[in-house]
């Protein structure tokens, strides 16, 4: 009974969700509709000879667009798809109650979903991802899965992957030099990206890859091959420079299928990801502060209390005055350990914030250079400082950067037997380049095992968002570059 009891209040709540999606667009205009179907559709024609099954529907719920894979996939269930018709009555004709019902909450809540094992056609199971657009469409993907799967099948084209952020459509193939060939791309490319030129794009083969930051081009064609190798979804992050001169982030989900005449062609959807990358960064800059002011604090407390105690504890000791051989011996010990304290206690005050930095980068590296050249025998050099512009960094990149700057010279200095180190600072096309090289005896990078040194660099050099190389030659030297 209780059973009776618990299906019939989830029948009254699924039939209460379609109540609520009905009222919430019963006063639609008619107009908008129309309007809607002439100016937002054409996107979704280049998806019409696509195998995986796809429905778009407006936001008052009747049906947009439907490609021939999902006409044919529901042709074999016996159904027959109406434009303009509404989604939720056609989704009543074949759908349990429950998969009717999840799909009504997530349209209600303008959510993104996968409903995974939703039907059954021929023995073959679906699952429907749910996606709902900026501006209101809703996408139905149909695509084939097993009632054991809980992933998402790659062929995922408007899914989960894109929820509120404006997506571009393509479709294209990369042709054996890496120059990129568009048969087709959405319109509204040319709204998301400021100048874009869809029909140059589509003509011009390089006319997009030319855009895409010079860094990050290898990295593109590079994932674009190795998702090809891997038959898997091709996933790429990447800066785009628009003809504005506003430099944009992308990340693309593309999957690739074979054309009737065996050409790999890929298709799947550009989301731009400017803001979110923003936000990040300013997170990053926010921690990386607050670490500084931590290390700041923590340097000022170990420099004005323990080492304080420590040298003041050696006056002590220095005022005593042992007759025995032994205790003077004792002392000597003491006030030994004691002068290493102090050191050591000082050093680790350095190392967590370096007073030259707070007179500015330039200044920071000039005092380390001059210490060097008092220390060692070997000549350390800093060349073209002056052409660095102190303005351009940021405190916590300028504290990362001049750490890198000490450890490549601190390494140098232990194991490369070398006679000269020289830093050495360009600009060129308002980049800032720094090469810190030494003409040691070098070694081979592909047997060298990085140590802690190296590592750290690696690490400090992402953190200040700097291009990191190292090289390296038995008996020339080695050099270290970074770009900012």
């Amino acid at each position: 009974m209780q059973n009776v009891l618990k299906i019939g209040r989830m029948h009254n709540l699924q039939r209460q969700r379609v109540q609520d999606i009905n009222t919430l667009f019963a006063n639609e205009d008619q107009h908008l509709v129309s309007q809607h179907w002439i100016t937002s559709i054409s996107p979704y024609s280049n998806f019409a000879s696509h195998s995986t099954a796809l429905l778009v529907a407006h936001p008052n719920l009747t049906i947009l667009y439907n490609n021939e894979s999902f006409h044919q996939l529901m042709a074999n269930k016996g159904l027959i798809i109406e434009i303009n018709g509404n989604i939720l009555d056609f989704f009543k004709q074949f759908l349990t109650a429950s998969i009717y019902g999840s799909i009504c909450e997530t349209i209600l809540r303008k959510e993104s979903k996968i409903i995974q094992n939703s039907f059954q056609v021929d023995k073959q199971v679906y699952a429907i991802s749910i996606h709902t657009e900026l501006n209101g469409n809703v996408n139905f993907i149909f695509y084939k899965t097993t009632k054991t799967s809980e992933t998402t099948n790659t062929i995922n084209l408007l899914g989960t992957t894109f929820p509120n952020l404006p997506i571009i459509q393509f479709e294209m193939e990369m042709e054996l030099n890496r120059s990129i060939h568009f048969k087709t791309i959405s319109a509204n490319s040319e709204k998301i990206i400021p100048l874009f030129n869809v029909q140059e794009c589509i003509e011009n083969s390089a006319y997009f890859i030319d855009k895409i930051e010079d860094a990050d081009r290898y990295m593109f064609s590079e994932s674009c091959e190795k998702a090809l190798l891997n038959d898997a979804i091709w996933h790429v992050e990447f800066r785009f420079n628009s003809e504005n001169g506003e430099q944009l982030f992308f990340s693309m989900h593309a999957k690739y299928y074979i054309s009737e005449d065996g050409i790999f062609q890929w298709y799947g959807f550009l989301e731009n990801i400017t803001t979110k990358k923003a936000i990040e960064q300013e997170k990053s800059a926010l921690i990386y502060e607050t670490l500084d002011y931590e290390r700041a604090r923590f340097s000022m407390e170990l420099h004005d209390g323990l080492a304080q105690y420590l040298i003041g504890l050696n006056l002590y000791l220095n005022q005593l005055e042992i007759s025995d051989d032994y205790n003077q011996s004792v002392l000597e010990k003491c006030k030994n350990l004691m002068q290493d304290s102090i050191q050591q206690t000082r050093s680790l005050c350095y190392n967590l914030t370096p007073p030259e930095l707070n007179n500015g980068f330039i200044n920071a590296l000039k005092a380390l250079f001059d210490r060097l050249n008092g220390l060692n025998h070997v000549s350390c050099s800093l060349v073209n400082a002056m052409k660095l512009s102190q303005e351009n960094f940021h405190q916590f990149d300028a504290y990362h950067v001049f750490r890198i700057i000490q450890e490549a010279i601190n390494n140098a200095l232990k194991y490369s037997n070398c006679s000269e180190i020289t830093c050495e600072i360009e600009l060129d096309n308002n980049k800032q380049i720094i090469r810190i090289s030494d003409n040691g005896c070098g070694f081979d990078l592909a047997q060298i095992k990085k140590g802690l040194g190296l590592k750290n660099m690696e690490q400090r050099a992402k953190i200040a968002k700097a291009t990191y190389s190292i090289s390296s030659e038995i008996n020339v030297g080695t050099c270290i570059q970074l770009i900012l």
